[in-house]
């Protein structure tokens, strides 16, 4: 059994497991924290509404009391901030400070696209309204393909993305059986992106279930939090193409993490 000593270096841990033997290995995890949020799944959008009006209060609360939460992730969305602010305009400074601050990550997309259902067009202008929404909040958009809830994905998007100044992805369903969680997308044109796949059971959620949903309703018991992480460890690293790791802290449609 590894020896896990975490040490908290925002925004990421540096853990070093002790295999029994002279040699320590260092390795990286960032870990993000984030919410997953659909506008309208299975609750009509004025009920999710009411949800993200409630998560934003709070998170806006919290992230101004504690200055050292280094940031939340808004799922690669900036319709979010919209449907919130129709609700709570008197709350738009506080959003524009965090976002400025780097501490809420907003972009590149308006709305996470399902690239089936729609036109290469609405892809485009897309991901062109969300990138104009980022600059009203004087920001750059996160310069990622953030595309993880999606059953499939459009052969041309890495030609589209590069069109952005995007060159990586962040993907989760529809990319085969390819045991490890990278490689080079390369689309239709020959435009090539750096694709990250997903834990393929835990999707963006790999930290939230392995180490933060088993101790809701409970106080954390350390060892079994080592355990965790040790099966944790071991289901990346199985999947790894480098010592660095991405641990998604958040699930569908969640609240901050106090």
């Amino acid at each position: 059994m590894a020896a896990l000593v975490f040490r908290p270096v925002a925004p990421f841990f540096v853990i070093k497991f002790d295999y029994g033997g002279s040699l320590m290995k260092k390795q990286r995890f960032y870990i993000i924290s984030h919410t997953h949020w659909d506008r309208e799944w299975y609750q009509p959008f004025q009920e999710y509404r009411v949800r993200l009006v409630r998560l934003m209060d709070d998170l806006l609360d919290f992230m101004e009391q504690t200055p050292d939460y280094p940031y939340f992730h808004l799922d690669g969305q900036t319709i979010v901030l919209e449907d919130y602010l129709a609700i709570r305009p008197e709350n738009e400074t506080r959003l524009r400070n965090l976002i400025a601050q780097g501490r809420l990550i907003i972009g590149p997309w308006y709305v996470m696209p399902d690239e089936f259902l729609v036109s290469g067009e609405s892809l485009v202008r897309n991901l062109q309204k969300g990138h104009q929404i980022c600059a009203e909040y004087n920001t750059q958009p996160m310069k990622n393909g953030y595309v993880t809830d999606i059953f499939g994905h459009n052969a041309q998007l890495p030609q589209i993305l590069k069109g952005f100044g995007i060159d990586t992805a962040v993907l989760f369903r529809g990319v085969g059986d390819d045991p490890k969680d990278a490689f080079e997308w390369e689309g239709a044109d020959g435009s090539r992106v750096t694709a990250f796949r997903l834990d393929r059971d835990r999707s963006y959620s790999n930290f939230y279930f392995s180490l933060r949903w088993p101790f809701e309703g409970r106080s954390i018991d350390w060892d079994e939090f080592a355990e965790r992480a040790s099966q944790m460890l071991q289901r990346s690293r199985n999947a790894a193409t480098c010592d660095v790791f991405l641990l998604m802290d958040g699930v569908d449609h969640i609240d901050v993490e106090h």
